[in-house]
């Protein structure tokens, strides 16, 4: 197995602001995650600045075996000692993201084949393009990056969150993990629910603490063309009034 503390001083032998800008990579992470880091670590919320409770923060893939991966944060400390500033960095980091090959596959089939090579989505044929998914009612669908790694962010990636938007309307972005995130219809479940679920996972243990996202539920706004925090307060007021009504 790789010692983090030995491949991390390599990499810093050989690095420089180009070879940063050429592989700093970003994801998502849980704010909560990041504040602890927020002194050393920028972060960067041009495509997440409506959405509460995760941060993006960026990082360089070092290495990778059949015991795991490696990969180093890109602090302050050194953006300074390389002279990069955080808007240079975060603008490569976007280009480099919009290179990722991004997976989306129904949910049923990933939880059919649970091995890594089918959570990975090797199989491309049951991969699905952006503009070819439907917002038919119950369809829930799996978004993540070729290696299963850090996939939630792949939802920015290339504007796919966009072109989802485009084929199947308004959609619900379930905040599985860092790893991944589900998409769902507006039209197929109440966000309450999908609240609770959430909540209900996130405290069960199912998700190890260091890959939870977020508790909260987000929304593709058409009309911004913007993924935004749901305001659960007003939506579960909307409910009862509507319960009271049957």
């Amino acid at each position: 197995m790789f010692d983090i503390e030995e491949v991390s001083e390599k990499l810093l032998e050989c690095m420089s602001a180009e070879y940063i800008k050429q592989n700093v990579m970003i994801s998502l992470e849980s704010a909560e995650a990041y504040e602890a880091k927020s002194l050393i670590v920028p972060t960067d919320d041009r495509m997440t600045k409506n959405m509460k409770g995760v941060a993006v923060v960026p990082y360089i893939p070092v290495m990778e075996d059949d015991d795991g991966r490696a990969s180093v944060l890109v602090t302050n400390e050194m953006l300074e000692h390389y002279d990069l500033s955080a808007k240079d960095m975060f603008d490569a980091a976007y280009k480099n993201l919009d290179k990722e090959d991004v997976r989306i596959r129904p949910l049923t089939d990933v939880i059919m084949s649970m091995t890594l090579e089918g959570i990975m989505g090797d199989g491309a044929d049951r991969c699905i393009r952006p503009e070819d998914l439907t917002g038919d009612i119950g369809d829930l669908y799996y978004v993540t990056n070729r290696s299963a790694y850090k996939g939630a962010i792949s939802i920015f990636a290339d504007d796919t969150y966009k072109k989802i938007g485009e084929a199947m309307g308004e959609y619900y972005i379930i905040p599985s993990s860092v790893h991944e995130v589900l998409i769902v219809s507006c039209e197929s479940v109440e966000p309450g629910f999908i609240s609770d679920i959430v909540k209900s996972v996130n405290g069960s243990g199912i998700v190890a603490d260091n890959d939870i996202l977020s508790n909260e539920v987000y929304k593709y706004d058409s009309n911004v063309e913007s993924i935004v925090t749901l305001d659960m307060s007003g939506e579960r007021t909307r409910t009862k009034e509507n319960d009271l009504e049957m």
